[in-house]
């Protein structure tokens, strides 16, 4: 849970930095919770395609967030969840982020885990930031990405905490 977390600028090629705004007042409850600035480069090929149809895309952009989540030690599960919020504390954001999450999963006494991301895609505003990009080809580049992060991850350590 915490590579997911904390570590996201190790593991996710896109992110440039999470700066954290505010946090759960007390850690004793079993679900924790956050707001981040969450920072981001627009990714190549986005920019790429809107400067073809005359746009010029944002090459970072900031979004904030709310990450919430629950630890279960005993079932060797955890759950990560987060989307876009808005903060006085946030400053300028630009991005927007729908509900996604990860599920993680104790496979055996090996500290092997499975690992799950579920996300929710506004293909509306994607064709608005993906200027001349067909929806074949925004998809293409959300998957080639969340391969990039299920690649980065399994070569990192991970806990279920």
């Amino acid at each position: 849970m915490s590579t997911l977390r904390t570590r996201r600028p190790q593991w996710d090629q896109l992110c440039q930095g999470i700066d954290l705004i505010e946090e759960a007042p007390e850690k004793s409850s079993q679900i924790q919770w956050d707001v981040v600035r969450h920072t981001a480069i627009t990714p190549a090929v986005a920019v790429k395609t809107s400067k073809e149809v005359g746009v010029e895309a944002d090459a970072v952009v900031p979004f904030c967030l709310l990450r919430t989540w629950q630890i279960d030690k005993k079932a060797g599960t955890a759950i990560l969840a987060s989307q876009s919020v808005r903060h006085g504390e946030a400053g300028k954001v630009s991005g927007q982020v729908r509900p996604s999450g990860w599920f993680i999963d104790k496979m055996d006494d090996d500290d092997n885990i499975q690992l799950t991301y579920i996300a929710e895609h506004d293909l509306v505003l994607l064709r608005d930031i993906c200027l001349g990009m067909s929806d074949e080809m925004i998809a293409e580049m959300i998957a080639g990405i969340v391969v990039n992060w299920f690649s980065r991850l399994s070569a990192m350590e991970h806990d279920i905490e």
